[in-house]
């Protein structure tokens, strides 16, 4: 299952995976809500921001989607888009790496991957120079939307990624 949450002004948005999975279709949602949100924003000469939080059991996306994956960076309209991937699964951050190989990274395509949301919004947080609140309050609308307690601006993990 995947919902995600954005912000057309600041262009920033926060993606989760959860179980249970359809490969096809969350892997389709996470390209189409990348796309959708590149297509709304009102600030692509400024940074874009993608945080995907996914469950540690989700499956690796097998080639078709890698190349998917690797193809989207090709159609980025920001000025400079900032991709992180907070999950605990050491076996997705190889996936980033595998699609870093397929469309390596550049002043205007930046990516990193993180164990925890936490991290990644730091590391966020830190290319851009200043706080920004609003990702808590995405991820907290993408909770709700899964189903999940907002964490009243304390991050917590969903149950299935614990």
């Amino acid at each position: 299952m995947y919902a995600y949450a954005h912000d057309k002004a600041l262009g920033a948005m926060v993606g989760m995976a959860v179980r249970p999975f359809n490969e096809e279709r969350d892997n389709a949602g996470i390209l189409e809500s990348i796309e959708k949100h590149q297509a709304t924003a009102m600030n692509l000469k400024g940074d874009g921001i993608v945080i995907l939080v996914v469950d540690r059991d989700y499956p690796n996306p097998s080639a078709k989607w890698r190349k998917r994956f690797a193809e989207m960076r090709d159609n980025q309209r920001f000025a400079r888009m900032l991709f992180a991937v907070a999950t605990p699964a050491p076996q997705l951050h190889g996936v980033l790496t595998a699609i870093n190989w397929m469309r390596p990274l550049s002043d205007k395509f930046e990516a990193d991957s993180f164990l925890t949301f936490d991290a990644a919004v730091r590391w966020v947080e830190a290319k851009r120079g200043n706080r920004l609140p609003v990702i808590h309050r995405l991820y907290d609308e993408v909770q709700e939307k899964l189903g999940y307690p907002s964490s009243g601006g304390v991050r917590s993990r969903p149950p299935s990624s614990a």
